[in-house]
This record gives C-alpha cells, sequence and structure tokens, in this order.
C-alpha cells in the first residue's frame, strides 16, 4: 500500500476496486481502502468496527420492528446530540481545515478518531452507518460539497440531509441559493441528484486522484481519471481532474522551457498543442454538463464566514 501513488499499478487497482465492489457493497470498506492507500497508518479493521459498533449501538435501542423515520432519527440523535451513547462528543464540522484543498482531513479515519470531518467524510459516516440500519440513504453532490439524501418509502421522495449540521432535511432550492448551479448541471443529474453505487465509489476515489494533483503526478492523475470515467463516464471530477493533470504537464514541459510557443521547436509546439488540446477538452466536457468555474465572490464569502466561525469558536474554548 505504501508506494501505491507512486507506481503504475495503481490504476489497475483501483479499477479492480471498483470491479469488486457490487451494488449492496460496503460505501465504507472502499473508502478505507482508498484512504489506506494513501496513508498507510490507517486502520481499517478499527475503523470498521467503530462503524458497526455504532449501527449495533443504534439497533439496540430502538424497539422491536422499528420504521424507518424512527431509526433515522435515532441515528441523527446518536451522531449529533450529545450523550452518553457517544461520549459526549457528537460529531461536528471541522473549521480548522475548511479552508485546506488535503483530501486527507476529509478522512473517514480521521473523523472516527477526532469526530470532527467535512462535507465527504461527515454524509459518508451517516450513509454508512445507515446502511447498516437497512436506512434508504445515499449520497449525493452540489458544487465542492456532499451530503446525504434519503427515500422515504411513504413517498418515494428523495430528501437532502445535510449532514455538515445535524443531518436535517434541507430543500435543493435552499442548497441553489447556497452553492450557485446550473439549470444545465441539474438536468443533467450531477448535482443535487441521488448517486448510483458506483456515482458514490467515484466520489470516494477523489482524494487519490487529488493526492496525485497536489503531487504534480500528472500521468498518474490522468490514469487515475480514466478508470473513474471508465465507470462513471459523467464524473464531472474526474474530468477536471484530469483537465487538470494536462494543465500540469503542460506547464512544467512547456511553459517554463519556453517564453512562448513561437520559441518551441515544430515537434515540440506539436506535442505542446496536443496537450494543450487535451487540457481544455476535459474543462470543456464538465461545462457540457453543466459544470462552472466557482465564482470568486461567493469563494470569498465562504472563506470569510469560516474566519469568523474560527473565531467565535477560538473564543468560545479560550480558557
Amino acid at each position: 500500500m505504501a508506494n501505491r501513488l507512486t507506481t503504475v499499478g495503481t490504476a489497475t487497482w483501483l479499477d479492480g476496486q471498483f470491479n469488486a465492489n457490487p451494488q449492496t457493497g460496503d460505501l465504507a470498506r472502499f473508502r478505507l481502502d482508498i484512504e489506506k492507500a494513501i496513508s498507510p497508518a490507517v486502520d481499517n479493521t478499527w475503523c470498521l468496527a467503530m462503524v458497526n459498533a455504532m449501527a449495533d449501538t443504534i439497533q439496540d435501542s430502538l424497539p422491536a420492528f422499528a420504521g424507518p423515520a424512527r431509526r433515522l432519527s435515532a441515528l441523527r440523535d446518536f451522531l449529533y446530540r450529545p450523550g452518553f451513547w457517544n461520549a459526549f462528543q457528537p460529531i461536528r464540522y471541522d473549521l480548522a481545515y475548511a479552508l485546506d484543498d488535503d483530501p486527507r482531513h476529509g478522512f473517514l479515519d480521521k473523523l472516527l478518531r477526532t469526530r470532527q470531518g467535512n462535507c465527504i467524510s461527515m454524509p459518508l459516516l451517516f450513509v454508512a452507518v445507515g446502511h447498516r440500519l437497512a436506512l434508504p440513504l445515499t449520497l449525493a453532490q452540489a458544487p465542492q460539497h456532499g451530503f446525504a439524501i434519503y427515500t422515504d418509502a411513504a413517498t418515494g421522495k428523495d430528501i437532502p440531509l445535510e449532514t455538515t449540521v445535524a443531518a436535517h432535511p434541507t430543500s435543493t432550492a435552499s442548497m441553489q441559493r447556497a452553492m450557485p448551479m446550473t439549470d444545465q448541471a441539474l438536468a443533467h443529474g450531477i448535482y443535487l441528484a441521488r448517486l448510483s453505487h458506483k456515482g458514490c465509489l467515484a466520489m470516494l476515489a477523489m482524494p487519490l486522484l487529488q493526492m496525485a494533483l497536489l503531487n504534480r503526478e500528472d500521468r498518474l492523475a490522468i490514469q487515475l481519471a480514466d478508470v473513474v470515467l471508465r465507470h462513471v463516464p459523467r464524473s464531472v471530477d474526474a474530468m477536471l481532474a484530469k483537465g487538470s493533470a494536462f494543465a500540469i504537464r503542460m506547464k512544467r514541459d512547456f511553459e517554463q522551457r519556453y517564453p512562448n510557443p513561437a520559441s518551441m521547436p515544430v515537434n515540440v509546439r506539436a506535442a505542446y498543442g496536443k496537450t494543450h488540446r487535451q487540457n481544455l477538452h476535459w474543462f470543456e466536457q464538465a461545462e457540457a454538463l453543466g459544470w462552472r468555474d466557482p465564482d470568486p465572490k461567493a469563494e470569498e464569502r465562504y472563506r470569510n464566514r469560516i474566519r469568523q466561525l474560527l473565531t467565535a469558536n477560538q473564543k468560545e474554548n479560550k480558557p
């Protein structure tokens, strides 16, 4: 596992993970395998035991034949309401790393150890424990955000749950106001729609691609993106990762060596053009599905809000 991210076998391994994970496969187990491939210190056995113990504790607290609504409420209380059942340590959003691009801060392993997570690890834990309680839950995405969806058995209606704040039902309209997204993206189902099982796997595999990009491993990032796109052709995150990998290659192999394309030898210029076209192509593919570059003003508002929350949190906890 330790050298997996620096070998050409990484993509083959990821492809095997997709193929080995059936429709009923455990999302927590899949994610923990991804995390261990990045950080060998991740203890899959302990983490899975913790997830199973949470589900067992909730199940033991419920009356026989408790319906889905009762089980959902018990799950929400167990994770978010302080009490003896969680040693008075409910899970909460980790403000300290809200502005950090390192995907390791969204590890399920970290959430289980610290009770602090983000918009990837928190919905994952909610869904993983919920599956063990036979709840109809899945993951979904909004721009740069993940959440859970609960399907009401009586009405068949999908209900978004904002798992970073107590997993209470929210509306798609409120999410659209908070995180602007195009009608095109909604029509294509890349945002606010329940993910298929393989769609969930693609979302949970993204740290592999993110780490490859952070390490400037463009070849590896492209190989990993190809695996994800083979299984989930509309994975916008994989398209963006692939486009970003070609941008890394373009800058390193060409733009840092030559002041402008005209100064390149003919054969180099041809290779540069091919790389540039690939870079543009994958961003255009994402845009065709409705993705748009994040709004700088909205991002700055979000960052200011996080800074305010951090300051308030530090004052509250100051001795």
